[in-house]
C-alpha cells in the first residue's frame, strides 16, 4: 500500500500527515473535523500554494481530466455519489491508493481498485496549478 519511499513525493506527505486520523466533519475546515473537498484544498495549499474551488463538484473546474493510466502522485480522484453527482474527492498517492476524509473514518489512505470506491470512481484530473488568492 502507500509506505513512504524515497521515490515519493516527500512533500506531499508532509503536507498530509497531520490531517491523518483527523475526524470527518460536513462543511469541515479545520483539524478538529474536515470533509473531502476541504481536506483535498489544504493539502494542495501547503504542498502546492494553490487554492482549489470548495466543493469536490466544483474542484472539476480546476482539473484538465487525465486517463487512469496516467496518474500521478497529488493528482485528484472524483467520485460519484448513488445520484451520479460528484460528491467526493481523494489525493491519488501511488498504486492504487489514496488518501481521503472518509464520512466513516475520516482522514484514511483507501484502494480504488476494489468494492465501493471502485464502483464510484469517476474520472481522474491533474490540477492546472493556478497560484492562491
Amino acid at each position: 500500500a502507500a509506505i513512504r519511499t524515497a521515490a515519493d513525493d516527500g512533500a506531499l506527505y508532509d503536507a498530509l500527515m497531520p490531517w491523518m486520523g483527523v475526524p470527518y466533519k460536513y462543511g469541515g475546515t479545520t483539524k478538529k473535523g474536515v470533509d473531502c473537498s476541504a481536506f483535498v484544498g489544504a493539502v494542495y495549499k501547503t504542498r502546492y500554494g494553490v487554492e482549489l474551488h470548495r466543493t469536490a463538484n466544483d474542484m472539476q473546474q480546476d482539473v484538465t481530466f487525465i486517463k487512469r493510466n496516467e496518474l500521478q502522485a497529488g493528482d485528484i480522484l472524483f467520485f460519484t455519489n448513488s445520484n451520479g453527482k460528484v460528491a467526493h474527492v481523494g489525493i491519488y498517492l501511488k498504486d492504487v491508493t489514496f488518501v481521503h476524509a472518509s464520512t466513516s473514518s475520516g482522514v484514511i489512505l483507501s484502494r480504488f481498485d476494489t468494492g465501493y470506491w471502485s464502483k464510484r470512481l469517476y474520472r481522474c484530473g491533474r490540477v492546472k496549478l493556478r497560484p492562491a488568492r
